[in-house]
């Protein structure tokens, strides 16, 4: 995955200065560089995981 170009596209704005991208869902199961830039964060991990 290019996190460089990637982390470019998710701030990049139009010409009225509003973000491209208005809104991201991230799935995940670790916090990863897209958590920053999520409206939603969905952990993938289920009650038996939580388990330690």
């Amino acid at each position: 995955m290019n996190t460089t170009e990637t982390r470019k596209m998710l701030v990049d704005k139009n010409k009225n200065g509003e973000c491209k991208i208005l809104f991201i869902i991230v799935c995940d199961a670790l916090q990863s560089e897209a958590v920053d830039f999520a409206g939603l964060i969905r952990l993938l991990r289920t009650p038996r995981q939580w388990v330690c």
